[in-house]
């Protein structure tokens, strides 16, 4: 999922999350190494999800961020 400035977030099979940044005034063929490139555990995804929610740092926000991230909240 691209954000804006070249940021681009991802999901891995494992739940780790792959966040890079490109450069946009690159060319389009250029296939480089991202400016920044991140991975994120599913753990700190999560808690980091949690402590950014309405709930803040709590263990219910983090349960509910698990549950979230592993797609088991149906709306």
């Amino acid at each position: 999922m691209h954000i804006k400035n070249g940021w681009n977030f991802g999901r891995l099979p494992d739940g780790t999350v792959k966040i890079t940044q490109v450069d946009l005034d690159a060319p389009e063929d250029n296939d480089s190494v991202p400016l920044n490139l991140i991975m994120i555990s599913p753990t700190e995804w999560q808690s980091i999800i949690a402590g950014m929610s309405a709930y803040e740092d709590s263990a219910e926000a983090f349960t509910m961020a698990e549950a979230f991230h592993k797609g088991q909240v149906h709306g």
